[in-house]
């Protein structure tokens, strides 16, 4: 009877180590890190600092959100963790987009949308799904894939230059 309970033991420690290296837990799931080229209006965006990746598990593209606020012209403001972030384009036409950390929710001018993906940070970079900010500021998204997981992002805002800067 003793050596019964010894293979049931042994067999159940087996199975959870089994179990435990086949199915990733939530802190070992990270998004690949794919290779994204990122364009806005025609224009390559370097980004080795913080580069942009593709959540495969969410079919999303993250990009640093300075990054792509910045480019397209629009200013960020952010003074905590706890705060809500919001992004404001003043020209052509006033756009602000609210969003929060860890959250899937924005609010774009005064409408409330769900995300498939909220804003997150990565190596201290604030990072957010690439097309509610972009789109949410008037722009247009793009992707091309260049196979092996590898893309190029187009970003095209109606405007030629980033509203505000000197051509």
């Amino acid at each position: 009877m003793l050596w019964r309970l010894r293979l049931l033991l042994f067999v159940f420690i087996v199975a959870l180590m089994l179990n435990d290296l086949s199915i990733p837990h939530a802190a070992q799931a990270a998004p690949s890190q794919s290779e994204v080229t990122i364009r806005v209006n025609g224009k390559t965006v370097d980004m080795k600092e913080s580069p942009a990746y593709v959540d495969s598990r969410l079919h999303l593209t993250y990009v640093p959100l300075r990054f792509v606020s910045e480019a397209l012209g629009a200013k960020v403001n952010w003074k905590n963790m706890k705060s809500p972030i919001k992004v404001t384009l003043t020209e052509p036409i006033r756009q602000e987009i609210t969003v929060w950390l860890d959250r899937k929710q924005a609010i774009l001018n005064d409408t409330t949308v769900e995300l498939a993906g909220g804003p997150t940070l990565n190596n201290g970079r604030l990072m957010v799904p690439l097309r509610v900010i972009s789109e949410g500021l008037g722009a247009k998204v793009s992707w091309s894939s260049i196979g092996g997981g590898r893309g190029i992002v187009d970003i095209t805002a109606p405007w030629t230059e980033p509203p505000g800067s000197i051509a």
